[in-house]
């Protein structure tokens, strides 16, 4: 939060180079017919205006962000790898994801089998993919763990060729995930 002075100052600039806020603090009032219940959105716009103030009082200096374990801190952007946004198989509907990188944390390859870590991945499938009807449409868990071959390979052998949907984790809401932990 800027004191008095500093806004003072602040209204003295241009408007285009004002901050865009003087306080970071929301308070919000949820619940039916009130503000919606605080989320991963209201805490990136939060920490925009919260940045942009820490720059603005300390110019040159380097911040470090802690936060608690609400499960809002915990979201992901809508169009990351997220097991709980995709179908096994790429039907239905499903939410188009940004390309990744295949973790170095992939287990190693088999021999003779490549090594996937650290290879990009493609979570659509290309315009100039050979079937037709899965141009463009976002692939599947199961298409994206085959094509980390190693992932795919364990996973067979631990479920004995029947790998579908999520495990019983997965499938855990956040408040149990967050009540057990």
């Amino acid at each position: 939060m800027l004191s008095q002075e500093q806004i003072a100052q602040q209204l003295q600039l241009l408007p285009e180079a004002r901050l865009k806020a003087m306080d970071a603090r929301k308070i919000i009032y949820p619940g039916k017919n009130h503000n919606a219940w605080w989320d991963l959105a209201q805490l990136m716009d939060q920490m925009k205006v919260a940045v942009d103030i820490f720059e603005c009082l300390h110019p040159e200096k380097v911040s470090i962000w802690l936060f608690d374990c609400s499960s809002v801190h915990e979201g992901l952007a809508a169009d990351a790898l997220n097991v709980n946004n995709m179908n096994v198989n790429p039907s239905g509907k499903q939410r188009a994801m940004r390309d990744t990188v295949i973790p170095f944390t992939n287990p190693p390859p088999t021999p003779g089998q490549l090594n996937t870590q650290g290879m990009p991945q493609k979570l659509v499938y290309p315009d100039t993919y050979p079937d037709l009807q899965l141009r463009g449409k976002p692939k599947g868990m199961k298409a994206v763990l085959q094509e980390r071959e190693s992932v795919w390979q364990e996973l067979s052998l631990q479920c004995r060729g029947k790998v579908v949907g999520k495990c019983k984790s997965c499938q855990k809401s956040q408040a149990k995930k967050d009540a057990e932990r």
